[in-house]
């Protein structure tokens, strides 16, 4: 599968089966990769360190 950034069928197909089996899992799941995105952009950008913060309490508030 070619990897285009688009939520596509298939792509909702593989969430809802996800979601159906470990909701949980998927939710948090989701919230790490966030998390880590994050840190990457301020990694890479340290303008953006005083944001981080503020970035993760939100993903967080995401977890189940």
């Amino acid at each position: 599968m070619v990897e285009d950034g688009d939520v596509g069928p298939k792509t909702q197909t593989a969430a809802a089966r996800a979601d159906a089996a470990d909701r949980r899992g998927l939710v948090n799941g989701l919230v790490a990769a966030r998390i880590a995105r994050f840190n990457t952009i301020a990694k890479n950008d340290p303008s953006q360190v005083e944001f981080l913060a503020g970035w993760i309490k939100r993903a967080n508030s995401f977890k189940v």
